[in-house]
């Protein structure tokens, strides 16, 4: 099996021009706040994840502690309908 660093993984995504870093994150309490200024309430919650939508769109947001993984915070925006430039604008970190 062969192991590959961090950095040489980084690296194949640049040379393949598919660079899936976020250049952001977000907590999971920010991600709520965005999501509520965008017209989303919750509507139920099981465990430590809250479901919330704006009548047309759902999404399930994990209330872990910490950033939201790339991956998930890419999936919770794609499930709303919405875009990671604007979300990015909206943390301030642009």
């Amino acid at each position: 099996m062969i192991k590959f660093s961090r950095k040489d993984v980084a690296g194949i995504f640049e040379i393949a021009g598919k660079d899936e870093r976020m250049g952001f994150t977000m907590t999971a309490a920010q991600m709520r706040k965005y999501l509520a200024a965008r017209g989303f309430r919750a509507i139920s919650q099981r465990g430590s994840h809250v479901k919330m939508t704006n009548g047309t769109d759902t999404t399930i947001v994990p209330m872990h502690v910490g950033d939201l993984a790339p991956g998930t915070l890419r999936g919770i925006l794609a499930d709303a309908g919405l875009n990671v430039a604007d979300a990015k604008k909206w943390s301030g970190k642009e």
